[in-house]
């Protein structure tokens, strides 16, 4: 049975894909590999290695190589390159704390935003829709954390990590507020409702605009 959960499910499928030569669904399930993975880093790994894949065709290849070109695997696959693995190793974090250390200012977040932002307008596919979706809320969670729970007041760690000026406060709260609990595509997940951004579309105007990114394509 298929475990759309899990990022092993959609890795095996994309390299299906490939086989049958369907390469822009072998680059969508390979996003989406990366999207639900614990560990990104290591998943990240698994997409370069199937350059070197014995028999690995052309569409194999270049599948793997545009899934870790996109914007929200290209950050992490830097890293990696640069020797993440080797620091990730020794550190015993789990997952959530590793991701919320990332985002460790305002910049940054911003920065993720941008690309969790694109890549929603680029996925094509519903559950790679509502990864992205996910993500968008997830870095303002993030960044609630380290502010010391300046944007959704419900998180108090004893100090702020990073400082957060009055515009981009108004817009996080603004971002936060369009973040909402749904059902939607709940069988990818372990619970039935996740928080995903689900915004009105004069809030969701704003907050690109404000981003600096482009308007959300009109279908």
């Amino acid at each position: 049975m298929l475990a759309p959960g899990r990022s092993a499910t959609w890795g095996n499928l994309g390299e299906a894909y490939a086989a049958l030569g369907d390469e822009s669904s072998a680059i969508a399930a390979f996003r989406l590999a990366y999207l639900y993975s614990r560990n990104r880093e290591k998943t990240i790994t698994y997409l370069r290695q199937l350059n070197d894949k014995p028999g690995a065709s052309a569409t194999l290849v270049s599948a793997a190589n545009a899934a870790r070109s996109a914007p929200m695997v290209s950050a992490v696959g830097s890293r990696v390159a640069a020797g993440a693995v080797a620091s990730a190793a020794a550190d015993t974090s789990s997952d959530v704390e590793k991701f919320v250390k990332r985002v460790d200012s305002v910049a940054t977040a911003k920065r993720e935003l941008r690309k969790a932002f694109d890549a929603l307008d680029e996925c094509s596919v519903g559950s790679c829709y509502n990864a992205a979706t996910i993500s968008i809320c997830e870095l303002v969670g993030a960044l609630d954390v380290n502010t010391n729970g300046a944007i959704v007041r419900e998180m108090s760690i004893g100090e702020a990590v990073t400082s957060i000026s009055g515009p981009d406060l108004r817009m996080m709260k603004d971002l936060y507020s369009q973040c909402r609990p749904t059902n939607y595509q709940y069988w990818n997940f372990d619970s039935v409702f996740h928080v995903g951004y689900r915004p009105t579309d004069q809030a969701d105007a704003a907050i690109r605009k404000y981003l600096g990114v482009k308007a959300k394509p009109r279908e």
